[in-house]
């Protein structure tokens, strides 16, 4: 849908929901993309990153990649949809194994636009998996200082507050770094109740006891 008019940008959330009763999601969309391959007929950039959005969101990690990537590579893709391709192409590359491609595409996100809170908190993962917790905790932290973008591309809300703040307190817990680890969970706090900081709140409250 093309952009007329004065642009507004607002925090206003829409939730797209399935109805109660869908069991298993759609194949409509994935459907229509794969009668265009199978016809010959040639993708557009656009077409060709939304096709790759819908066959991840069917677990198709290798055929998502792979369309992922001729995006990227077509070099005429929109800004937002190439951070986006990097941020899941992430995802698709985690699925099927491939650690040592996460962190060179998350990193080629910034060729784009500055860094963004979802793909800073991708590269803390990418060290977390790894248990270089100084690391991960440093991108983690990056990621809870980084503004929202000012876009009409895709804005993963969690990843601007709630995510990396309460991953910085597992990370300086897993340091023995309680009273920080406490800290960044009450700012996680201030975006989300979850029962996850409830649980931080009694761990960490035992911890810092036991230290005194």
């Amino acid at each position: 849908i093309p952009l007329i008019g004065a642009v507004m940008y607002t925090d206003i959330e829409i939730h797209h929901r399935k109805p109660p009763r869908a069991v298993s999601a759609s194949t409509r969309n994935i459907d229509i993309y794969t009668a265009i391959e199978v016809s010959g007929k040639e993708f557009t950039p656009r077409q060709q990153y939304y096709f790759a959005r819908e066959l991840k969101d069917h677990a198709q990690w290798a055929k998502a990649a792979y369309y992922f990537e001729k995006f990227l590579d077509g070099g005429r893709g929109w800004v937002e949809d190439n951070i986006g391709s990097c941020y899941n192409l992430s995802l698709c590359y985690n699925q099927l194994g491939d650690f040592h491609k996460v962190l060179p595409v998350l990193l080629r996100s910034f060729h784009f636009d500055a860094p963004r809170a979802e793909i800073c908190s991708e590269i803390g993962y990418y060290f977390k998996r790894l248990k270089n917790y100084p690391a991960s905790l440093k991108w983690f932290d990056l990621a809870t200082k980084v503004g929202k973008p000012h876009s009409a591309g895709f804005i993963l809300w969690d990843y601007y507050g709630y995510i990396p703040n309460i991953e910085c307190c597992v990370c300086c817990s897993e340091m023995g770094d309680f009273k920080t680890a406490h800290a960044y969970n009450e700012r996680a706090a201030e975006y989300k109740l979850t029962p996850a900081i409830e649980q931080n709140r009694n761990f960490l409250k035992t911890k810092m006891e036991m230290a005194v």
